[in-house]
């Protein structure tokens, strides 16, 4: 609160710049001094000065209302910040890839939760070509996508290399390999994500690189469409390991490692806006996300 609000309210309150002096232990001719000036700047006499010390005028009662509802006003945001800060409220913001959010996210929103019971989370999914323009619009505080392309507008909070698999049901014909190609997987029916996946434009570009013709027989933005196409048999995919776990503990599917370089090199990364600090309850999720992640690529 600023002095002059506060020497103005204990004037008001004990009728007296003395009394306010020896409230506050400050001089008195400093707090008379402090009132002349904001007296000055609001062009108004706020206190009528009395042989016994002052009173109000019309005037300083209004301002005393103000000064009261300032000075609640300043105390609630104070609350507040103190609350983020033990993190008793909060509003967390993520746009996230589809692939991590059955599982990994969602655990890791619930463990936080446990420990902090108060924090609220607002979770998007779209593909990994939306999530950094969700994260620079202030849709959203936290971006998680697979193999983003780089951009300096961004600081990296964490990146786990995850390669893309080959995925199958068990009893695929293929399922018992060792290692496949793209261009041995594509021989079969195959399900992909539409363009805007990180995943399909890793594999659009290993078919460029490679001379290959990919003739999808299913094109979906949906990860759980893909995992439900080759766990139904009706074909292969190509997801990461994380988009799978579910599925690979339930030995609903198996996964197969693909040769082609570029897709053993993938990752999913978790990434910020440089220029625009993160809220405290946002913060300390992101470092509870990174651990959790951390210890399942250890």
């Amino acid at each position: 609160m600023e002095p002059s609000l506060r020497y103005f309210m204990a004037v008001a309150h004990s009728r007296s710049v003395n009394g306010a002096a020896t409230e506050l232990r400050i001089a008195a001719s400093a707090i008379s001094r402090q009132i002349t000036k904001l007296e000055n700047e609001l062009g108004v006499r706020l206190f009528e000065r009395k042989a016994y010390g002052v009173e109000l005028t019309p005037a300083g009662e209004v301002y005393l209302r103000h000064a009261r509802n300032t000075k609640l006003a300043i105390e609630r945001v104070v609350s507040e910040l103190d609350d983020l800060k033990e993190l008793r409220s909060g509003l967390v913001r993520i746009c996230s890839i589809e692939g991590i959010v059955g599982d990994l996210l969602t655990r890791a929103i619930v463990t936080f939760r446990e420990l902090y019971p108060g924090i609220e989370f607002s979770v998007t999914v779209k593909g990994t070509a939306q999530v950094p323009e969700s994260v620079a619009n202030s849709e959203a505080d936290i971006g998680i996508a697979f193999h983003p392309q780089p951009d300096e507008a961004f600081t990296t909070a964490f990146r786990i290399r995850d390669p893309l698999f080959a995925v199958m049901a068990p009893d695929h014909p293929a399922s018992g390999r060792k290692r496949l190609s793209l261009a041995e997987l594509i021989q079969y029916p195959i399900a992909v994500p539409e363009s805007v996946f990180g995943i399909r434009q890793l594999i659009d570009t290993t078919c460029k690189a490679n001379g290959l013709h990919l003739r999808p027989m299913v094109k979906t933005n949906s990860i759980e469409a893909l995992r439900a196409f080759a766990r139904q048999n009706g074909g292969v995919t190509v997801l990461p390991r994380l988009s799978i776990e579910r599925d690979l503990k339930a030995n609903t599917l198996v996964k197969i490692p693909l040769t082609d370089p570029i897709l053993t090199r993938a990752f999913f990364e978790a990434f910020t806006l440089r220029l625009r600090p993160l809220p405290i309850a946002s913060e300390r999720f992101l470092k509870h996300l990174s651990e959790l992640v951390r210890a399942i690529d250890r």
